[in-house]
């Protein structure tokens, strides 16, 4: 519902809209010749209230020629609102298992923005999911950014090892374990080099004499 407090802070917007519109183009004419300069992207006019007041300014503004970018600018804001939101309910249906439709979430929060946190928030639920060959690629990444972040490289070693790459798994782990070796690290080390261990002995015997 569009409160009165949102219907005049929009008609203001519009009136101050319209006026800035006679400013430019004064401006333009007086500046005619002199170099042009780059123009600033739009910002959204819109100083405090949340979601709702962006999005109906937003709709009001866009039904005006003039005010398509200035209503792009208000959306951006309102939905990096929402953001927070998305990520409580991303690790809400993770713990509890439901790691598919947290997925979906993660993927929007990484796009919508693609920050470290956002980017190994999806990793991890890929990697959970089976999709190593999405996972790894965004821990490279992440382990590149972050060569001191245990945490991270155990996850990478884990994921590689899960996919095949089980050497990769042992180097990166051990990187884990020597930034922090605490059980669960250690513990990941001790069943990959025995996972390698096998696959060396198979790949031997499997060799003609």
């Amino acid at each position: 519902m569009v409160t009165l407090r949102t219907a005049l802070l929009a008609l203001s917007l519009l009136c101050a809209a319209g006026a800035g519109e006679v400013t430019a183009t004064e401006e333009a004419a007086s500046a005619s010749g002199a170099e042009s300069e780059v123009a600033e992207p739009p910002a959204c006019t819109l100083k405090g209230g949340g979601f709702n007041e962006r999005h109906v300014v937003a709709q009001l503004l866009a039904q005006q020629e003039s005010g398509s970018e200035v209503a792009e600018a208000c959306l951006r804001e309102a939905i990096a609102m929402t953001l927070p939101a998305f990520k409580m309910l991303v690790r809400l249906l993770s713990a509890r298992g439901a790691a598919q439709d947290a997925s979906v979430y993660s993927a929007a929060l990484e796009a919508l923005e693609p920050v470290g946190d956002n980017m190994w928030l999806h990793a991890d639920l890929l990697a959970r999911l089976g999709h190593a060959d999405k996972a790894l690629p965004r821990y490279e990444v992440l382990v590149n950014a972050n060569a001191e972040n245990a945490k991270l490289w155990n996850a990478y070693g884990v994921t590689l090892a899960t996919a095949g790459d089980v050497q990769k798994g042992v180097t990166a782990l051990e990187k884990a374990v020597a930034l922090e070796a605490n059980d669960k690290y250690v513990s990941n080390l001790e069943k990959v080099r025995e996972k390698l261990a096998e696959l060396t002995s198979a790949q031997t015997e499997a060799q003609p004499a």
